[in-house]
């Protein structure tokens, strides 16, 4: 009697924190039953199993699995959700091979799974492997799946197909037509259900929670007051579909007027609450919720963060009093919040401290470093999280390939390109292919960009993929494919061009100096697109004035125009390209205006400093050094990037911090020799400190893009292209000296500056020696 009462106590325990979600406290509990009689018990460890897995931990959840001596049905249905809950789809799929025997209830969960994540055929590839043992459930699952994913026909078809079906079904496939907008289907199945009255309250609340998604707020009330026996649901269902529409005083009358008010009915406020900035009557809400609401708790911390209260958001957080797995997904939200607000470090240390880290907290994370300029870190802590083992998805994998442009890392961005291609759900996705079109364009290679242009159909591509397509063409300075892409948009496409669009267009126009075209492209963007040009678009007409000489043209846009305010990047354009031209007055009167507009910014008189230096005014140059000291303004230090056999390294000025440096500036020396044989001489001017001629030489030659070309030299077979980033412009001298170097090595040297891409090639340079 004893035995099985404390058999019991133990069942009790672990209901109650799966209930909570009390990882730390499932872990002492199945400490104390292993030491205890019923260590081996399999009714306690299975529970066990689906304990570890309710709380986000599969791998706990293993280890109890792999003491079960012999597990049955239910055992191995427990361990396969738990790696499936965490989205370890991999694990749960090993297992399920594995499995001994026939269970019904198991094939669901795969198939379930594979249907949540958009891996249709490998879902239905399970259920035709059923055979006999398919239920009503598995052909639910299914149908809901593909309408879910929006692949309407098919579910269409599967349902017809159907043996048998009841509410719970039919409400399944409601709902699935329902996340897609699909509201007649929805609307069809429903009515073949019967009347409001002769409905149970789980078919009409799906409904209502349909009409809520698609704006149908008129639909979801009418149908509310038919329903003759409403649950806590039906209102709360009602409430979120205020919510979800923007009438929050009607979410807020309804919440009131609620006789019985659920978890679902605390949450929704809590949102709506929170999105009021009513932040404590919102906090108030989480009084009445028993357990951890992950999403009550992601609203009220969302709402403290548009306030910008983030040390606020992080006591909320500290506060929290069971670490469970729901306090795992709110520190991924919390991970999201610092992130966006550029507290990186902070974000990173509530990520290190997570006990259980899941796919979204790792994803937060890795677009954390993506958004706030770490691109180098973003891939690191994704290999990390491709060695634990999590999932990332399409958000992760976009992150991911736009560090890969960032950082020019071509090899890296074919790989997960790779990676894009052998995945049914990633390959589908355009958000990822539009990413990857991006990524080819910023490597420099126009050909894999256009390939994945291409395998996109055409009804398929949105604005988006168009420029993409068009803004590698024109980064790349290809002007004439990018815009005859732009009239295949227009005409075959049949596809609106935006105004980043019109960027790209005007951008193709400046590096090829058709000034006539850009103006009619320009002159087009309001009457014939309904895009009115911004500040941007009047920045590349500057740049093309100055590239045809017309400064003083430019200056009047600049000065005059009605439509726009010039601002400190159309400023800068434009005494870029005085310093192209000379034009030491304009230069000073540019350089004042930046430095009106934005003090701390450097570029103005950085370029100014390079203009007095072409004249060989160097008591002014001298001034400005002086001032930018006295100011504590400090020129950003140059650096740059090449990848070399799947790894990036990184180079400043002189840097002697790598390995090989000393193969490094051999190199270097026998490059120098060769191009000064072949006419190349030395802009010195560009030198701004004060040192002899030969010092000047060798401190040009010494540059961060030409350690980085040494190093690709060195490290890779002849005939092999260089790609090269730089954080700043390349200057004249690092200009003229690769333009000798592609031609004595015989290799095309890619680089791209913050201005374009250069592609240098047999002496010659694709901008033209503009920039």
């Amino acid at each position: 009697m004893a035995a099985a009462a404390l058999a019991r106590r133990f069942e009790e325990r672990i209901r109650a924190c799966a209930i909570g979600r009390k990882l730390h406290e499932a872990k002492i509990l199945h400490d104390e039953i292993a030491r205890s009689p019923h260590g081996d018990n399999r009714r306690l460890t299975n529970l066990l199993i689906d304990l570890f897995g309710k709380c986000g931990d599969p791998d706990a959840a293993r280890a109890v699995f792999n003491r079960v001596r012999l597990p049955n049905e239910y055992s191995w249905s427990c361990i396969i959700q738990a790696y499936v809950s965490s989205s370890r789809i991999h694990d749960a799929r090993a297992l399920f091979d594995s499995m001994p025997g026939f269970d019904a209830f198991t094939w669901n969960i795969m198939i379930a799974a594979y249907a949540r994540i958009n891996r249709l055929d490998d879902a239905r590839e399970l259920f035709h492997g059923m055979i006999s043992g398919r239920d009503v459930v598995s052909w639910a699952i299914l149908v809901a799946g593909y309408a879910r994913h929006d692949r309407l026909e098919e579910a269409s078809a599967l349902f017809r197909r159907m043996p048998l079906w009841d509410t719970v079904t039919c409400t399944s496939v409601l709902q699935g037509y329902a996340h897609n907008g699909h509201l007649a289907e929805a609307q069809e199945l429903f009515d073949r259900i019967g009347g409001a009255g002769d409905r149970d309250a789980t078919a009409c609340n799906a409904m209502i929670a349909a009409y809520g998604k698609n704006a149908r707020v008129d639909l979801a009330e009418g149908l509310f007051a038919q329903i003759k026996l409403r649950n806590a649901a039906s209102w709360s269902l009602l409430l979120l579909t205020y919510a979800q529409n923007g009438h929050l005083d009607l979410a807020k009358k309804s919440f009131d007027r609620m006789p019985q008010r659920d978890s679902i009915a605390f949450t929704a406020m809590t949102a709506v609450l929170s999105d009021q900035g009513e932040l404590r009557g919102a906090r108030e809400m989480l009084r009445y919720l028993s357990a951890v609401d992950v999403i009550a708790w992601n609203a009220l911390l969302e709402g403290y963060s548009r306030t910008g209260d983030l040390d606020e958001v992080r006591r909320l957080f500290s506060a929290m009093e069971h670490r469970t797995v729901a306090t795992t997904v709110v520190a991924g939200t919390l991970v999201n919040l610092y992130g966006k607000c550029g507290r990186v470090d902070d974000a990173r240390r509530v990520l290190d401290a997570m006990p259980v880290r899941t796919s979204v907290s790792w994803t937060a994370m890795i677009a954390a470093y993506a958004q706030n300029g770490n691109a180098a870190e973003a891939i690191n802590l994704f290999q990390c999280m491709d060695l634990e083992g999590a999932e990332p998805s399409d958000i992760t994998l976009i992150s991911v390939v736009d560090s890969c442009a960032v950082l020019g890392t071509l090899s890296l961005g074919k790989r997960i390109h790779a990676r894009i291609r052998s995945s049914p759900l990633f390959s589908q996705s355009l958000m990822l292919l539009n990413a990857v079109i991006t990524m080819y364009g910023k490597c420099g290679n126009l050909e894999l960009a256009r390939e994945v242009f291409e395998s996109v159909p055409l009804r398929t591509r949105s604005v988006v993929t168009w420029t993409a397509m068009i803004r590698a063409y024109a980064q790349n300075g290809v002007g004439e494919e990018a815009i005859e892409l732009f009239q295949e948009m227009v005409i075959d496409g049949g596809t609106e061009p935006n105004r980043v669009t019109f960027l790209s267009v005007l951008s193709a126009c400046s590096h090829l100096g058709q000034l006539e075209q850009a103006w009619e492209h320009f002159c087009s963007m309001g009457p014939d697109f309904g895009v009115p040009p911004a500040g941007d678009h009047y920045c590349c007409l500057v740049d093309l004035l100055g590239r045809a000489g017309r400064l003083g043209e430019a200056e009047k846009l600049l000065l005059r125009h009605k439509d726009f305010e010039a601002d400190v990047v159309c400023w800068i354009a434009f005494l870029s390209a005085c310093q192209m031209n000379g034009d030491l007055e304009r230069s000073q009167r540019a350089a004042k205006r930046v430095s009106e507009l934005e003090p701390e910014n450097v570029a103005g008189r950085v370029l100014l400093s390079n203009v007095y230096a072409a004249k060989g005014r160097r008591a002014d140059v001298a001034r400005i050094r002086n001032e930018m000291k006295s100011s504590g303004v400090k020129k950003f230090a140059g650096r740059s990037w090449i990848e070399i056999n799947n790894r990036v390294h990184e180079f400043m000025v002189s840097d002697v911090s790598h390995p090989r440096k000393l193969e490094i500036y051999s190199e270097l020396e026998r490059l120098h020799r060769e191009i000064k044989e072949a006419g190349y001489v030395p802009d010195t001017k560009m030198v701004l400190r004060d040192v002899d001629e030969e010092k000047k030489a060798q401190l040009l030659g010494y540059h961060s893009e030409r350690l980085a070309m040494a190093l690709g030299i060195i490290s890779t077979p002849p005939g092999t292209t260089l790609r090269v980033v730089k954080n700043l412009r390349v200057c004249s001298d690092c200009h003229a000296a690769t333009k000798f170097i592609s031609q004595i090595v015989g290799r095309q040297i890619i680089v791209r500056d913050t201005s374009r891409f250069h592609h240098f090639k047999d002496g010659v340079c694709s901008c033209g020696d503009y920039w």
